[in-house]
């Protein structure tokens, strides 16, 4: 019997539930008398979810692929600040990947969704990660929720000013949403173009 406090927007696109499951899965393998071990755990953690493999690993940066359970650790990045605009209204996970599945099977190029080549570089820098930053959720998502639909453009017209001005920026929908994110250097303020302040979450730091 698992009682869990959630500290964060239900349905936010956080990760929030993938990390707890992470962390009762590290906890019930401590606990237990047959541990699985580390490769039989990530399977199950995939089974779960595509973002519990990377939560229970503990990595700080990490490129995955498969069902998430294909994790390939990289040098943790400098620093950044993340401002969070929440919707009061969340999204059901499942009911946006179902909505990303259609869309991709009327898609004329649905047979080469899995296929993105990166460089070599594209991950060993804030200006090379903002470069290849993208969410396939946000094409299907803003279309049946008018809250991300609303706030989505502000905060890619935030990072774009930020950008302008030689600072490295993303501005973009966190996993299936309904958060919108702005990921920016600490020093810099950030521009969101007239939102109420109230829906502001919050801007905490990366580490």
């Amino acid at each position: 019997r698992i009682g869990i406090d959630k500290r964060i927007p239900v349905g936010g696109g956080l990760g929030g539930g993938s990390a707890d499951a992470a962390a009762v899965l590290r906890a019930m393998e401590a606990m237990s008398p047959s541990p699985l071990g580390e490769s039989a755990l990530l399977s199950l953690a995939g089974t779960l979810g595509a973002d519990v493999p990377f939560c229970m690993t503990g990595a700080d940066l990490a490129l995955a692929w498969g069902r998430g359970d294909r994790l390939f650790a990289l040098p943790a990045l400098p620093h950044m600040a993340v401002t969070l605009i929440t919707c009061a209204d969340g999204v059901n996970t499942a009911h946006a990947y179902a909505e990303l599945a259609r869309q991709r099977a009327r898609s004329a190029h649905s047979d080469a969704r899995g296929a993105r080549a990166y460089g070599a570089n594209a991950f060993t820098s804030w200006e090379s990660v903002c470069r290849v930053a993208t969410n396939d959720f946000e094409l299907v998502v803003a279309g049946f929720h008018a809250g991300v639909a609303a706030t989505l453009p502000r905060v890619r017209a935030a990072a774009e000013r930020i950008a302008q001005s030689g600072e490295p920026a993303i501005g973009m929908m966190s996993g299936s949403g309904a958060t919108c994110v702005v990921v920016h250097p600490e020093h810099v303020a950030v521009d969101l173009g007239g939102i109420d302040p109230s829906t502001i979450v919050r801007t905490v730091t990366t580490s």
